[in-house]
């Protein structure tokens, strides 16, 4: 169960919705401007990348406008029986917390609320666009996603216990590492060079990344978020997710994703288990990142966090299979 206590004080703002265009100008112009050739190539792939379903953007303006009916929803989904399906499916699992079973969409969209509707079609949106990359025995693809499940549901429960919308920072880390699937498809052989320059224990990246094409999939991630219109947070969450201190503004939804996201690297997969030394360091660091962006954390609030997401992991495993169907 996800403690309901407020240990936590966060020192920053905590609007979640403003919008930051400096964020999404010094990442994306620098992009653009950029004279090394392999970033000309991922910036032309972003470009390349097909938009969003008419549908998805249509749920994105009406849920966006505050004087939207549920009517305008339902007209806007209906038609789109498999989004329809998942968006069903999804409201009755475990995740959302449903004691009564939802039957229609009508009800769904009652019980669930515009923002939560929002998150589950972004989401399947994302997962959809990514579903025909080839498996490649140096990046296992299902192993990707459980990753960025673990790290969406650590950012849920940190996000819980600031009394945050905290399915809204799930969807932020369940979408914090899509720049990497970018990479792999505009850049295939850089990618693979990138894996056998990474960690061998983890999917850390961002090091070789860097040096191999000049840009981290932080960066690349966020420019295809702003492609594609998403809410400025989640855009915001994903650009700075590896360096939440730099974000401009409200730090909040990048600290906590840069927070789940580490800590779900310490979750003992069969191939990387953690030693105390290790995760003692390891928590050092996000105690210090989380001070640095106005988050004070402290061992023990780690390690609880820590302990609820290997009993999360089990708990919720249905709502990946949910989303990769």
């Amino acid at each position: 169960m996800i403690d309901t206590q407020l240990p936590l004080a966060y020192t920053g703002s905590k609007s979640k919705h403003h919008l930051f265009p400096v964020s999404r100008l010094s990442l994306i112009q620098s992009m653009k401007e950029s004279e090394n050739p392999k970033i000309a190539v991922l910036s032309a792939k972003i470009k390349s990348f097909p938009s969003l379903p008419s549908v998805v953007n249509h749920v994105l303006k009406i849920t966006a406008d505050p004087k939207s009916t549920v009517e305008e929803l339902i007209r806007a989904i209906s038609p789109d029986l498999a989004l329809h399906t998942a968006i069903l499916k999804i409201s009755n699992s475990a995740f959302f917390g449903r004691m009564r079973k939802v039957s229609s969409l009508k009800q769904a969209l009652m019980v669930l609320g515009f923002s939560e509707i929002q998150n589950i079609v972004l989401s399947k949106a994302v997962f959809n666009s990514f579903k025909n990359i080839r498996p490649d025995s140096l990046f296992p693809i299902r192993k990707f996603w459980e990753h960025s499940f673990l790290c969406g549901l650590a950012a849920k429960i940190i996000s819980h216990d600031l009394s945050e919308e905290s399915n809204d920072f799930f969807v932020a880390g369940l979408i914090h590492d899509i720049g990497k699937l970018v990479i792999l498809m505009a850049m295939p052989d850089d990618f693979r060079m990138i894996i056998r320059q990474s960690d061998p224990r983890s999917l850390h990246t961002i090091d070789a990344e860097t040096k191999i094409i000049g840009a981290g999939h932080d960066r690349i991630g966020s420019s295809l978020l702003t492609r594609w219109m998403f809410p400025e947070n989640l855009v915001k969450a994903v650009g700075f997710h590896h360096q939440p201190e730099k974000a401009p503004g409200d730090r909040l939804f990048p600290v906590i994703v840069h927070t789940a996201n580490r800590l779900s690297h310490m979750i003992p997969f069969p191939e990387n288990k953690s030693d105390s030394k290790d995760m003692e360091n390891e928590f050092s660091n996000i105690i210090h990142t989380g001070k640095l962006s106005g988050l004070d954390f402290n061992l023990k609030m780690l390690t609880r966090y820590r302990e609820e997401l290997i009993a999360g992991k089990e708990q919720e495993k249905d709502i990946l299979e949910l989303f990769l169907a």
